[in-house]
């Protein structure tokens, strides 16, 4: 065998002692970690670089139904109200609706809804009248009476007077100077009060 087939047997064959054999272990161990370690922060920075946010989450929606809450997104309810997203300050609060009771009496203070000695109230009460074919007086001066009287002979003396007490009128049923009835009648509409003349006038001057 040559020399150097010698020397190389010798360095195939020759096991390392225990200190060389404690080095090339220690060497090993740390060339696995190395190599661990590097491969852990290059699958991080792969990872890293490959994530991306959506699109879609960066911007806003304008449909109400659809808004995502995020840091730069946020819906403010507070000025709303009920289930159709109404602003508050735009719905204006009435108060409610006070209705007068106008009853058949307008009340002491109140302007009258009608005056009997009216121009055109005063020629209304005459075509009453002589609708039915009575006698009608009204003396302002002395009495401020509004007479209806009966044209016929067996009713002469029998009137129905009328007197304006402002909010009411005093209706009276007299006989020959005497009052046999006495009531009082609240205004209310002008056209009522003609039929509720004439309805008087039926029943006392002519009978039926």
């Amino acid at each position: 065998m040559s020399e150097v087939e010698a020397g190389a047997r010798v360095v195939v064959d020759t096991k390392p002692s225990s200190s060389q054999q404690a080095l090339l272990d220690q060497f090993i161990q740390n060339a696995t970690k190395n190599a661990k370690l590097n491969g852990t922060l290059a699958g991080i920075t792969a990872t890293t670089s490959v994530y991306t946010r959506p699109p879609s989450q960066l911007q806003p929606s304008t449909n109400i139904g659809n808004i995502a809450c995020g840091q730069d997104n946020i819906f403010d309810t507070k000025e709303l109200i009920d289930d159709n997203l109404i602003p508050a300050r735009a719905v204006k609060i009435l108060p409610p609706k006070v209705e007068c009771d106008d009853g058949e009496d307008a009340g002491e203070g109140n302007e009258p809804l009608y005056v009997l000695n009216d121009g055109s109230n005063l020629s209304e009460l005459l075509h009453v009248a002589n609708d039915m074919d009575l006698a009608f007086t009204y003396n302002s001066r002395r009495t401020g009476e509004f007479c209806f009287e009966s044209n016929a002979q067996d009713m002469r003396g029998r009137l129905v007077v009328f007197a304006d007490l402002g909010t009411k009128v005093a209706v009276r049923e007299r006989f020959n100077g005497s009052d046999l009835s006495y009531e009082e009648w609240s205004k209310a509409d002008w056209k009522q009060f003609l039929w509720a003349v004439r309805g008087k006038c039926m029943n006392v001057l002519r009978g039926l």
